[in-house]
């Protein structure tokens, strides 16, 4: 038991002798047309860092482009990769089984779509877990990571969404911050709201269908000669 606290003391004084802990982000850029871009950066010491190069060598090796950061003290990259469909390329494999990102499980993802005449609707939902830190069995090392970490989950749009529980928002509403809490298990909900294009499209199509109809008729009209005088009697 004296060994086991001595061991635990050690660690979290070797914690506190890291500057900042771990700053990260994992920024999602969704585009008009389906495409978009994938941003992963990742910010300590340079001790800690060393811990994230397993992770860097499988980004790389899905595609994504390094670039080197620094900040005082600390150091570290920004992975980045566009894609041309969100739809067909989701995040996410590249991110599995990866120390120290282990502790870190996204689950029950969902999203509804609800079909309208002149409008959609889309809904996500997803739980980031973090709970796994707590098995750990540490809870003055849970704390201290709750109280030095910031990782956070952002997502630009291209439609400001009506009802989300972001932690922050843009000053034009279109990208959303959630602070993800180590140790706990942070809810990702938005709902966003965006035209039927299809039907827009075509109601627009037979209006300008019915202005030239009606333009062409009236230029007949204009163009016929004038009927020719009755004749009067008496």
């Amino acid at each position: 038991m004296h060994r086991k606290g001595l061991t635990l003391c050690c660690l979290i004084l070797l914690l506190f002798t890291l500057s900042g802990c771990v700053n990260g982000h994992l920024h999602v850029t969704v585009r008009p047309d389906g495409s978009g871009i994938y941003e992963l950066k990742v910010e300590t010491n340079r001790l800690l860092l060393t811990q994230f190069a397993p992770l860097r060598g499988r980004l790389e090796r899905f595609g994504y482009q390094m670039t080197e950061i620094k900040h005082g003290d600390d150091v570290g990259w920004i992975a980045r990769k566009e894609v041309k469909s969100l739809k067909a390329t989701p995040p996410g494999p590249e991110f599995q089984t990866i120390s120290p990102l282990a502790i870190l499980q996204v689950e029950d993802r969902r999203i509804d779509l609800q079909k309208g005449i002149w409008f959609h609707q889309a809904r996500l939902h997803a739980n980031v877990d973090m709970t796994r830190l707590n098995g750990l069995n540490l809870p003055q090392l849970n704390q201290f990571v709750q109280d030095e970490a910031d990782l956070r989950f952002i997502l630009t749009l291209p439609l400001k969404p009506r009802v989300h529980n972001a932690t922050s928002v843009s000053a034009d509403g279109k990208t959303l911050t959630w602070k993800i809490v180590p140790g706990k298990v942070t809810p990702i909900d938005l709902s966003v709201r965006y035209p039927n294009f299809i039907a827009w499209g075509f109601t627009l199509l037979i209006l300008i269908l019915l202005l030239i109809t009606g333009w062409m008729i009236k230029r007949k009209k204009r163009k016929q000669p004038p009927p020719p005088e009755s004749f009067r009697w008496g």
